[in-house]
């Protein structure tokens, strides 16, 4: 079988991840690091794991040094075994890709390019010939000072740093929904917010996916005239976690808009009235209804 790999940029070597070869992302125990790793969830056809980078300390490993990646922790997801499904939408709808590990990497780069926060791509690999490689494993980045949006907000007592949260959120929205990504299964969960400018923010001059470009958050200030007093440069990242079930259409539809607003106000049902309130109307800025 063919093995297929990509190393972001920033990622000199295999080693710089703590593996001797892309085949060892596929290998239960084969990262350098992996007696560290904590799992963070299995489902039917993938798994993912967390683990630190070489030379991250106080992890229980033998003391080393950085390979060029940098420190800090990572998650690799697994993909042993693709559905017949999920193998001919991933193949056949876009970003068209040759395997599940692909499929994510080209989501997070589209995203990344329109000024989305995710987790930084390091790392692919796809093993198989054909249609479709069943195996495939993707490392990316882990993010650090995020928090998700519910808890955020519960924690921030703050009023009117609550309200740049919110705000944020809905500019990420539209920002998500200009970018033309459906993401049938986003979720609240994997919405985050930080307080502080972070490495999260992909760098144009350096780009993990190629050459990136960054919109500042401040060229939405025109299209939030409900913002129009608050103060931009003190609004708080808002980064996407997860791509799961993602894909890029010609046009993001309507109906699309409100099933995923419907969706996200029903997760704040139980929170207290006057944040549901801010969430229902605030996450609409922006967007056409």
């Amino acid at each position: 079988m063919s093995l297929r790999s990509k190393l972001a940029p920033c990622v000199p070597d295999w080693a710089a991840l703590g593996a001797r070869g892309p085949e060892d992302l596929l290998a239960g125990d084969g990262m350098e690091t992996a007696v560290a790793a904590q799992e963070v969830s299995r489902g039917e056809e993938s798994s993912l794991f967390r683990l630190p980078l070489p030379g991250t300390p106080d992890q229980g490993l033998p003391p080393a040094r950085p390979r060029g990646a940098g420190t800090g922790f990572v998650y690799l997801r697994r993909y042993p075994s693709v559905r017949l499904g999920h193998a001919l939408r991933t193949r056949l709808t876009a970003p068209c890709s040759d395997s599940a590990a692909l499929r994510d990497w080209n989501l997070l780069c589209h995203l990344r390019s329109a000024g989305i926060v995710t987790p930084e791509p390091l790392a692919w690999c796809a093993k198989g010939g054909g249609f479709f490689a069943q195996q495939s494993a993707l490392i990316t980045r882990a993010l650090t000072g995020t928090r998700p949006v519910l808890e955020w907000l519960e924690a921030e007592e703050d009023p009117a740093r609550r309200r740049l949260g919110v705000t944020a959120l809905g500019l990420a929205l539209s920002r998500l929904f200009r970018a033309r990504v459906e993401l049938p299964r986003l979720s609240l969960a994997h919405l985050h917010l930080s307080t502080a400018r972070s490495q999260s923010r992909p760098d144009s001059g350096a780009g993990d996916c190629g050459a990136e470009q960054l919109l500042g958050m401040q060229s939405d200030a025109s299209e939030a005239p409900f913002a129009a007093h608050l103060s931009w440069r003190r609004l708080p990242d808002v980064a996407l976690m997860s791509v799961g079930a993602g894909r890029i259409v010609k046009r993001t539809q309507e109906h699309h808009v409100r099933q995923t607003l419907e969706r996200l106000g029903g997760e704040a049902k139980d929170r207290p009235l006057r944040e549901r309130l801010r969430v229902a109307v605030l996450v609409r800025a922006g967007v056409s209804r």
